[in-house]
């Protein structure tokens, strides 16, 4: 546990906690071999997403976007009541294993192991895959309908325009394929946006998704314990084991509502992290509102407190 400093935040049990303002992230497969991945995949003459009839047509029904966290175990009823559906990176076969299909998938992360989680894929789904995306991914889906997209990034935003000089296009959010899929839902014209599955964090158990990992050689990383608060009142009652990649999401999901919150409605079913954080980006909201008269004030003082320990 780190040693307490001036400044810190406490636990009832003395834990030191530090607000979280900045979060750095860091792809874990080398820029090297996605740059291969999109060079790569560029040359397959795929379709591209912004070519699908429906991209930005404005739509009133609801969508879901589907993560793979543990919270939606008890949530699959509540899915199949969704007509479209977008399943989010490894949760597509654990869907079709729950005869849960989805009219899309979306594809993200260059590691190999992302072709792992596509064995149940279907003539249905539209696959929405990152150029970034390895050869197995592509070939794990032939004969299907696949979509391809730029996933931006500062360091492969120029070998993409070179690639796609007639019509370069890329899509941001945050760092994971469930805040990408944000951004291509709202670019599809959807406004509704229902989240099951994106907990950002374990559950009680530490279980770390609603299903198993493919591989042996997957692994959650250094665990960390993480409270939700305000700069104004940090210590809260609710915390959370949660990998890095887990805290990365949440504060990129903040920073994209801070933006844009006022182009979409979010509905966050399922407790974890990720889903106190909106509920207290709400009662901040109200509160200013009704004080100030605006709300911008609230969403800036949130913050992320992890407590920098592994456990």
């Amino acid at each position: 546990m780190m040693l307490p400093k001036e400044g810190d935040y406490f636990a009832k049990d003395g834990t030191a906690f530090k607000a979280l303002d900045v979060v750095n992230t860091e792809a874990a497969t080398p820029a090297k071999q996605t740059i291969e991945n999109i060079i790569y995949s560029s040359g397959m003459g795929l379709p591209k997403l912004h070519q699908l009839e429906e991209f930005k047509k404005e739509k009133s029904e609801p969508i879901a976007l589907i993560g793979g966290g543990p919270s939606i175990k008890t949530q699959l009823d509540k899915i199949k009541e969704f007509k479209i559906r977008v399943a989010c990176g490894s949760v597509h076969d654990y869907l079709a294993e729950n005869n849960i299909y989805c009219e899309y998938a979306t594809v993200c992360d260059p590691d190999p192991i992302s072709a792992n989680y596509l064995q149940y894929s279907n003539k249905y789904t539209k696959y929405l895959v990152s150029t970034g995306c390895d050869k197995s991914v592509f070939d794990t889906l032939e004969g299907n309908k696949v979509y391809t997209w730029n996933c931006y990034s500062e360091e492969l935003a120029k070998i993409q325009r070179e690639l796609d000089k007639d019509d370069f296009r890329a899509i941001g959010g945050g760092c994971t394929v469930g805040l990408r899929s944000l951004s291509i839902a709202l670019m599809l014209g959807y406004m509704d946006i229902h989240f099951f599955g994106f907990d950002s964090c374990l559950d009680v158990d530490n279980t770390h998704h609603a299903y198993d990992f493919s591989d042996k050689s997957e692994e959650l990383g250094y665990l960390y314990k993480v409270r939700i608060g305000t700069n104004e009142r940090m210590n809260q009652e609710k915390e959370f084991t949660c990998v890095g990649y887990h805290i990365a999401q949440a504060q990129h999901y903040k920073d994209f509502y801070i933006r844009y919150n006022k182009y979409y409605r979010a509905t966050f079913h399922g407790e974890g992290m990720l889903q106190e954080l909106v509920k207290t980006i709400s009662k901040e909201e109200q509160k200013y509102k009704v004080k100030f008269g605006y709300e911008d004030r609230a969403l800036e003082s949130l913050a992320l407190k992890p407590n920098g320990s592994i456990v």
